[in-house]
C-alpha cells in the first residue's frame, strides 16, 4: 500500500530552496546537527514560526536527505557542494522529490508530464485536484479522509514548488516553461536514475525515463551522442536500451566539469 502525505505542502512553503541546497552540503560533511541548528535554533532563513522550522525540519529528513543507496547519496551530496548551474540543481531537487514523496512522484508523471508531453502550456491546479481525487477513490484510500480543502492545498502546493524551481510561472495561471538538460544535467541524470533503479537493465523500463522531458527518440539520440564522448557505455537492441556507467560515483562530476574547463579553453 503507498504511503501518501502531504510533505508537499512543506516542501512548497519553504521561503528560500537555498536551505535545502545548504542542507545537503551540510549532510555532505556528517553534520546533520549543524541543518538543525541553522534552521531551528538560529532560523538563519528567517522562518515565521517556532513550528513551521520544525516542520521543515522534518521534511527535510522524510522527503528530502533520503536516499536509495549509497551511489544516490554520493551523487546528490556532490552535486549541491559543487559550483553546477542553479538550474541543475532544481531539476535535482525536482528528482530528489519525486523519488522520495510517492503522491509528488504521481502528481509529476502522470499529470505535469502528460500535459508537458501534450504541448500544453496551461497547467491549471484543478487537474490537479481531480487526479488526487480519482486515484483516492480508485485505490479506495478512504482512510485518508483528506478534505477537498487539503487536496486543493497540495495541489496549490505542488504548483508553488515547480514556480520555485523555474518549471512553471505565473500566479492566478500557471504557464510551463520550457524545459532543457545542457549535457551536464543530462549525463548526471543517467547516472541518478541507473543509482535509483541499478536491477533495471533496461533503460526505456526506468521509472524515471519521462523525467528527462524528452521523447524517447530525442532520449536515445542524446544518450548515443554523448556516449561517444565516453562518459559511459551503451548498447541498444529493438526496443532494449542498456547504459553502462564507466566512472563511480564520486567522480563523474568533477569528470564532466574538467572536460567542460579544458574545452572552454
Amino acid at each position: 500500500m503507498k504511503d501518501y502525505n502531504t510533505d508537499i505542502n512543506i516542501i512548497g512553503s519553504i521561503p528560500d530552496y537555498n536551505l535545502i541546497y545548504k542542507a545537503f552540503e551540510l549532510y555532505s560533511k556528517n553534520d546533520f546537527s549543524k541543518i538543525k541548528e541553522a534552521i531551528i535554533d538560529k532560523n538563519e532563513f528567517n522562518i515565521r514560526t517556532e513550528r513551521s522550522r520544525y516542520l521543515f525540519f522534518k521534511v527535510l529528513e522524510t522527503s528530502v536527505l533520503v536516499f536509495k543507496n549509497s551511489n544516490h547519496e554520493i551523487l546528490l551530496t556532490n552535486i549541491y557542494k559543487s559550483n553546477v548551474s542553479i538550474s541543475t540543481k532544481e531539476v535535482f531537487l525536482f528528482l530528489q522529490i519525486a523519488i522520495n514523496n510517492i503522491l509528488a512522484f504521481d502528481i509529476s508523471k502522470n499529470v505535469f508530464l502528460k500535459i508537458y508531453f501534450n504541448n500544453r502550456h496551461l497547467f491549471p491546479k484543478n487537474e490537479i485536484v481531480a487526479y488526487i481525487k480519482n486515484l483516492f477513490n480508485e485505490l479506495n484510500y478512504s482512510y485518508l479522509n483528506w478534505s477537498n480543502a487539503t487536496i486543493e492545498m497540495v495541489a496549490s502546493k505542488y504548483l508553488t514548488f515547480l514556480k520555485k524551481i523555474n518549471f512553471v510561472e505565473g500566479t492566478n495561471k500557471k504557464q510551463i516553461k520550457p524545459i532543457q538538460f545542457d549535457n551536464t544535467t543530462f549525463i548526471l541524470f543517467i547516472y541518478f536514475i541507473k543509482a535509483c533503479y541499478p536491477d533495471n537493465s533496461n533503460v526505456f523500463e526506468n521509472p524515471l525515463i519521462d523525467f528527462c522531458f524528452h521523447s524517447k527518440d530525442v532520449f536515445y539520440e542524446r544518450v548515443k551522442k554523448l556516449a561517444m564522448k565516453e562518459y559511459y557505455n551503451m548498447s541498444f537492441t529493438g526496443n532494449d536500451l542498456k547504459i553502462e556507467t564507466i566512472y563511480n560515483y564520486n567522480e563523474i562530476l568533477n569528470v564532466i566539469l574538467n572536460r567542460q574547463s579544458k574545452e572552454i579553453q
